[in-house]
């Protein structure tokens, strides 16, 4: 005698990529769509996921992520060991482009330094 089959739930599974071809910067979602906005008006393509309102990884080339690991509100993920995982949902905000290589750190950094100091002067207004 067999069971009934039973209808399967929905698949709530994240991603969790190593980070060996890129580094990644994790920041809140809202500094890394600021970031995305500054680096696009300048003609630059960064890949960057995007989970809901809460974080937006922003993918650099691999190995320059140290330039940015004494920054405000950012987590660096980089090297074999490190990893880059978000919650159900996640998707591309911009996706990687095969024929352009992945920005380095410092491409990014101007663009993420300008929006960190416009996020915490609005906060300091209150």
């Amino acid at each position: 005698m067999t069971s009934p089959p039973r209808s399967k739930p929905p698949p709530r599974a994240g991603v969790i990529v190593p980070c060996t071809r890129f580094d990644a910067l994790v920041v809140a979602h809202s500094i890394g769509m600021g970031v995305m906005l500054r680096a696009d008006a300048k003609g630059l393509h960064g890949p960057c996921l995007t989970a809901g309102l809460s974080t937006a990884p922003l993918l650099v080339a691999a190995g320059t992520s140290s330039l940015l690991a004494d920054c405000p509100q950012v987590d660096v993920s980089s090297g074999p060991d490190a990893w880059v995982a978000s919650s159900y949902g996640v998707r591309w905000d911009t996706a990687p482009d095969d024929e352009l290589p992945i920005l380095p750190a410092e491409a990014v950094r101007p663009h993420l330094a300008t929006v960190l100091k416009v996020a915490l002067a609005a906060r300091a207004q209150g």
